[in-house]
This record gives C-alpha cells, sequence and structure tokens, in this order.
C-alpha cells in the first residue's frame, strides 16, 4: 500500500498542544486519516479513548482499524523536512509508543505528495524521546529529532547531535550566518495564509479555527539562513562572509505584470524586493511596461529597469538586462560581490507567431548567464504557450528554449592543454538540454509556464473552497499539468520544484482577491512557476506567491536559494578606481529585441 494525503483530513501537530490528554491524542490521529491507517496498522488506540468527542466522523475513523491487544500511544503526528540536497522534502512523520512489558518507539514517515516513494519505519532509543512526565521536555527531545532526520541509503536514520566547538578563527565567525538551530517541524495544519482569502477569519469552520493556530512556517533546509535578515553595512564584510562561506543567497522572482504600472518603491522593498537581504537578485518578467502587441514597437523596458534600480539603490549593481518582446529579465548584485562576478552574457530565444525559424517575441524565453567565484549561474525566464489546449506547444517550447540557450550560452571546462572553452558536442534538442544540466552548476528555469489546471471551474472552486490547506492543495496539483509533463518526461526532466503551498497564481480579477469573473470563467491555476536544477550546489529556502500585490491578473512568485559559489576565484579587478564595475566584461548591459532567427 503506497501512502498518499487525504482528501480532506487534517492532523494537528501534537507539540503544538500545552499537554493533550489521551483523548485529544487519539482524536488528532484519527483526523489523520490514511497516513495513521499506514503508519499505525498493527496498533490503534482504543475507542474508549475518545468516548467523550462528539465528533462522529473523528470515531468512524478510529473504527476502521481493529483495536490491538497493546496499548498505542501517538507522541507526535505532523510534517517534517527529512533529508538534505535532492533527496530532500516533507514528510509525514508520526511517532507511537507501544506500550507494554517492553515498550518501544517507532517512527513512521512517508512523503507528502509523492504516492510513488515507499514510506519508511524505523525504531528510535525511547530514553531519547522519554520526558519522564514533563511534556515540555518530551516535546523539545522530539523536536530534536525531527530536526535531524536523514537518509542512509534505503533507510531512515536520526543524526547525531552535532556539538559546536569553540571558535579559534575570524573564518568561524564569518559562519555564523549559516550555522545556526536545526530546522524545526512543519505542522500538517494549514498555515493562516492559506485559508480562502475572501472569508474572514472570524466566519471560519470550527475544525479550521482549530487547526489554524498551531501552524508554522515551512523548516529551511541545512545550514540554515534567516533570509529575513540583513547583508552586513560594510561592503568588505559581505565580501568577506561570502569568500569564508562559499555562500551566497539568490532571490529569483517571476512575474506576468499585465503590462499594468508597477507598484510602488516602497511596496516592492515590503512585499516581493527586500532590501540588502540577498546577495544576488533575479527578476523575470511577462507582459512588462507594455502589451505584447505595443512592445512588438517598442520592446524597451527602461521604465521598469529604472524602477528596479530605486529599489535596490546604491548597495546593488545591474549585472544583465534583457528584453524580448513584453519578456523580461533583469539581474543585480550586491556590489561587494562584483570582483567575483565573470562571464556574463545573454540570449533570447523567440517561440511565438511566425514560421519556420523565424519566430516572434510574444511567446519565448531569455537566459541571463554568469558566474560567481568560478561557479556558473544560468537563470531562464519565459513566456509559453496560453490556454489549457497547449500543453503540448508549451513542452515542446521548453525544449527548443532550453537547446538555444544551452548552444549559445553553455561552454564547458576547456580540456587538459586547452584553453577554448569546449562547445555542445551535438545540436539535436535531447542533447543540448542534457548539455546545460551538466555543464551549469545552479540552473533555474521560471517564467509565466501556462500550465493549467485539468479540470473544469466548478470542481477547481470546490476544491480550493474545501481544500485551503496544504493538504487540499496537494490534490488539486494532481491536475497540475507541468506535474503531468514532468512525470511524462515530456519537459523538464531533471529539474525540481519546491512544493507548492501557495494558492493558484492566475487568474485574478483585478485588484482583488477573487478568480476570474469575466465570461471566459479561466480555471484557476499555478502558471506561474520556478524549477532548478538539484544538486548539493543549490538549496531552496522559500517558495512563495505574494498575494498583497494585485496589480495584475497574477501573483508574483518567489524563491529563495542558497548557493553554493566556493569555487576558484575570477579574475580580480572588475571595478574601476571609481568603485564601480569596469566596462568590457558583460557587466551592466542591457538588450531589447523583439523576435530572434534561429
Amino acid at each position: 500500500t503506497v501512502l498518499g494525503p487525504t482528501p480532506s483530513g487534517r492532523a494537528r501537530d501534537v507539540l503544538s498542544m500545552a499537554d493533550p490528554g489521551p483523548a485529544q491524542v487519539s482524536a488528532d490521529m484519527a483526523v489523520a486519516g490514511t497516513w495513521r491507517q499506514q503508519h499505525l496498522a498493527d496498533s490503534v488506540l482504543p475507542l474508549s479513548d475518545v468516548s467523550n468527542k462528539t465528533n462522529a466522523s473523528r470515531q468512524r475513523e478510529v473504527a476502521k482499524v481493529q483495536a490491538p491487544a497493546a496499548v498505542v500511544k501517538l507522541l507526535y503526528q505532523g510534517v517534517a523536512q527529512v533529508g538534505h540536497g535532492s533527496r530532500r522534502g516533507d514528510y509525514v512523520v508520526t511517532i507511537v509508543e507501544e506500550q507494554g512489558p517492553d515498550s518501544e518507539c517507532y517512527l513512521h514517515a512517508s512523503h507528502l505528495s509523492d504516492k510513488s516513494l515507499k514510506p519508511f519505519k524505523t525504531s528510535i532509543d525511547i530514553a531519547l524521546i522519554s520526558g519522564q512526565g514533563n511534556f515540555a521536555l518530551q516535546k523539545k527531545r522530539i523536536s530534536s529529532i525531527l530536526s535531524r532526520l536523514d537518509f542512509s541509503g534505503n533507510n531512515i536514520i536520526v543524526r547525531p547531535e552535532v556539538v559546536e566547538t569553540p571558535k579559534t578563527s575570524k573564518a568561524n565567525d564569518a559562519l555564523d550566518d549559516v550555522k545556526t538551530d536545526p530546522p524545526a517541524p512543519v505542522p500538517v495544519s494549514p498555515p493562516v495564509s492559506l485559508l480562502p482569502t475572501t472569508t474572514d477569519q472570524n466566519t471560519l469552520a470550527e475544525d479550521q479555527v482549530a487547526a489554524a493556530p498551531s501552524a508554522a512556517p515551512s523548516a529551511a533546509p541545512s545550514p540554515t539562513v534567516d533570509f529575513a535578515s540583513e547583508l552586513p553595512a560594510d561592503d568588505a564584510a559581505v565580501l568577506a562572509d561570502v569568500e569564508a562561506t562559499g555562500m551566497v543567497r539568490v532571490r529569483v522572482v517571476t512575474w506576468n505584470m499585465q503590462a499594468n504600472a508597477p507598484p510602488s518603491v516602497e511596496m516592492l522593498r515590503a512585499e516581493l524586493l527586500p532590501l540588502n537581504t540577498h546577495h544576488v537578485v533575479v527578476v523575470g518578467t511577462e507582459e512588462c511596461e507594455n502589451t505584447i502587441a505595443k512592445s512588438l514597437i517598442n520592446p524597451s523596458k527602461d521604465k521598469w529597469e529604472g524602477r528596479l534600480r530605486e529599489v535596490f539603490g546604491d548597495r546593488y549593481d545591474l549585472i544583465c538586462g534583457h528584453a524580448l518582446q513584453a519578456t523580461h529579465s533583469i539581474a543585480f548584485v550586491h556590489r561587494a560581490l562584483v570582483p567575483l562576478i565573470s562571464a556574463v552574457k545573454s540570449e533570447a530565444v523567440s517561440t511565438g507567431l511566425g514560421v519556420g525559424a523565424t519566430r516572434m517575441g510574444n511567446k519565448g524565453g531569455i537566459g541571463i548567464h554568469f558566474a560567481v567565484n568560478g561557479t556558473s549561474l544560468l537563470f531562464i525566464n519565459a513566456h509559453l504557450a496560453h490556454a489549457r489546449k497547449g500543453y503540448d506547444r508549451r513542452n515542446e517550447e521548453y525544449h527548443t528554449i532550453t537547446a538555444e540557450l544551452s548552444r549559445r550560452l553553455v561552454r564547458a571546462t576547456p580540456a587538459v592543454g586547452s584553453t577554448v572553452p569546449a562547445e555542445p558536442p551535438s545540436s539535436d534538442s535531447e542533447s543540448l538540454v542534457a548539455w546545460m544540466q551538466e555543464h551549469v552548476d545552479c540552473l533555474v528555469w521560471g517564467g509565466d509556464l501556462n500550465y493549467r489546471l485539468e479540470l473544469e471551474r466548478a470542481e477547481a472552486e470546490e476544491q480550493l473552497q474545501d481544500g485551503a490547506d496544504v493538504i487540499g492543495l496537494q490534490s488539486l496539483l494532481e491536475h497540475d499539468q507541468l506535474k503531468r509533463a514532468i512525470r511524462e518526461e515530456a519537459a523538464f526532466v531533471g529539474m525540481e520544484e519546491a512544493p507548492i503551498e501557495f494558492r493558484p497564481t492566475y487568474k485574478y480579477d483585478h485588484n482583488t482577491d477573487a478568480f476570474d469573473s469575466s465570461a471566459k470563467q479561466r480555471v484557476p491555476s499555478w502558471t506561474d512557476r520556478i524549477l532548478f536544477k538539484p544538486g548539493d550546489a543549490v538549496d531552496v529556502h522559500a517558495y512563495r506567491s505574494v498575494q498583497a500585490l494585485r496589480t495584475s491578473d497574477h501573483r508574483p512568485v518567489y524563491a529563495d536559494f542558497l548557493m553554493d559559489v566556493g569555487g576558484e576565484a575570477a579574475p580580480s579587478g572588475a571595478r574601476a578606481d571609481d568603485g564601480r564595475p569596469k566596462q568590457g566584461q558583460g557587466i551592466g548591459q542591457t538588450n531589447s529585441e523583439v523576435c530572434a532567427v534561429m
């Protein structure tokens, strides 16, 4: 039996309770539905433990499993992040104590959304958990176990606690930003931000109100970095931190602006582009500044680029900007890191209207490539074919854009005895896509990808209304075309996306949180996405949409990454005597075009 989210069940994070009694614990175990049945298939608390509950449905859930001879005590059930790198994911975790002459503790873990992954089970030394009647101590010990869950081969393990030694050098001081407390468990209860935005919180159903207070944000992977904290005020300290840790904070944004005027500098800083918290910021926009039709005549994005310069101020330098008709991509770097920047270049690929290889830029993608300390970074922003029926076309456009950008932008390290970077060995699409993933250290692929939900409007609205929490969203995402494309290996093979825990990003009525009320009644969908190449060089720390920015029919989406750039340093002297970037290295250049001949 494989494990999957229940259609409507919610499990409360037991650790969030003040001091749950047997009745409350068993009731919370009951609403876990399929998870409980899988994790506790051999034993469950007897019905008598919940006889004082008035919710008949909870009692029916408990009755689904035969009561065993032994008594099982539920210690924890919720969601915690397990593993690291490409294997990291959100897992439903259950910890139980089988009470008897020889009490034992077991931990069960099953992936939150991927039904193809097998569940895990491992025993835990009861001494690591027991609070000897002190619930606060037991809670602290379980939290510690959850923060240390990892994989070893095909098994799940609890990593040993790390005891830090006293600092002995300035180099250790530089690691303070990335050596913090381990990640906390994530409760199954819905985060408040995922509750229906059109419903007053005071009028929520009783079970939703009961679940909401225990919500917590998604845990960050190790090493943990507070992305809300500002970088040091001194440029030398910023550079020293990066050189010592080899890590940079990167924010990637995608937003279809619907050709509307951008928000104010203050609003952008408050909601989407916080000042002085990231080393690198890459902003991709679609239908930027002008409509697609008007951008055919004037593709320039000077006004938008000017607004972004205001947002970032003089502490950030523009690395590169590139416009393809109404699609735009721009990258900024903290000025302290300019000496580490090299190999800046950008290209655009048109996939829109046209014949053969000559296409207009109403659809297409832009790639911005540069190296930080010798580590190659490539950010692709695209606007793919629209409409639900455009699924196959979108998949084709992904391959066209990726292959062309690979051919134009990606070069391998020169062979031994040569100074000339190696070019792709083949020109076929599949080989070029593989070449990019092999030879780019940190690859991010996002934009208005336009993949839709394969549902009717009424079905989608019903699920959104009934499943406003994370579990409900995962059920809705089973009908998502991008998930289907990855599953069928039709596009984005080898790429990953962080778990989606936000409402669909399209299509909203102007300046409201209401989905499309026009005659077309478009089905709400996650059209705006950000994917990345998994690996040790990239950790994703956040993946969110911004509901507060309502100037477009799309909601902006951002992802925060911690990228390992601890490679060989790029040539020094990237700044002139006045402190600005030197010309001739590709830094600070912008391009605009309306089509591309392939």
